[in-house]
């Protein structure tokens, strides 16, 4: 996985992505993503236990990790995609693969 690429939010205006990190190569802490076009980041200081998936829900403001509720380890903000590209970095241990999911919205 690169630690940087764009996300193209193609909508007519923001929209709240949902941010899938799975811990794919062993236990993996302290991942962060940053959106460097808004400046704004996500960071979960706990660990992904191998095999597992840390959910960062944007829309419902809601971190799930393996499923359970993983707000304690949250911090950061919420935030949207922009209209537009959007560039985001991931920095953390390596052997995690990050997804980026989003609906683009049309007012």
């Amino acid at each position: 996985m690169p630690p940087n690429w764009p996300i193209t939010n193609s909508g007519k205006a923001p929209t709240p992505p949902r941010i899938e990190i799975k811990a794919a190569n062993g236990d993996t802490t302290d991942v962060k993503i940053t959106n460097t076009t808004t400046s704004l980041f996500v960071r979960f200081a706990g660990t992904i236990t191998n095999g597992n998936t840390l959910v960062i829900d944007h829309a419902k403001r809601t971190v799930k990790n393996g499923g359970a509720n993983g707000l304690n380890d949250f911090t950061g903000s919420f935030w949207d995609l922009v209209t537009g590209i959007n560039n985001l970095e991931y920095s953390g241990p390596s052997g995690v693969n990050v997804l980026t999911y989003w609906t683009e919205r049309y007012p």
